[in-house]
């Protein structure tokens, strides 16, 4: 139930929900903007009809641009694990007369090492004979 500062298009019609924090965006601004992400979303195809000259593209996903002084590692994960692409931080330099917006480039995945295959099983069979026995 908060508030959202600015819903935004972008020139392929992606819809961009902004939320700004004035101090440090933490978890709290996260859940915020995944809230507000999902509510813009279920509106847009209702926003195109009463306005037809909206830029919108309601059948891309809306995306959320969260801005605030800086953001925790822990949130930056987890804006990551929840949203994907669908969620992007920026850092708030400046004054607010002049603010300076730095995106934040999305943490990378960790490489998840290649399982090893499993032992190939070997059939013993009581009688002794191998597959290659009953092959022939």
């Amino acid at each position: 139930d908060g508030e959202i500062d600015w819903v935004a298009a972008s020139p392929d019609g992606v819809a961009w929900v902004v939320l700004v924090e004035a101090g440090s965006g933490g978890a709290a601004l996260l859940e915020r903007g995944l809230v507000q992400r999902a509510w813009v979303g279920r509106r847009l195809r209702d926003w195109c009809k009463l306005a037809p000259g909206l830029s919108l593209r309601p059948d891309l996903p809306t995306r959320a641009l969260l801005i605030a002084r800086d953001f925790p590692r822990s949130t930056q994960l987890a804006a990551r694990e929840a949203a994907g692409e669908e969620i992007a931080l920026a850092r708030w330099n400046g004054e607010p007369e002049r603010p300076g917006l730095e995106p934040l480039p999305a943490l990378p995945r960790p490489r998840r090492e290649a399982e090893p295959s499993p032992a190939r099983l070997v059939s013993v069979f009581r009688s002794g004979l191998t597959d290659a026995d009953l092959a022939h």
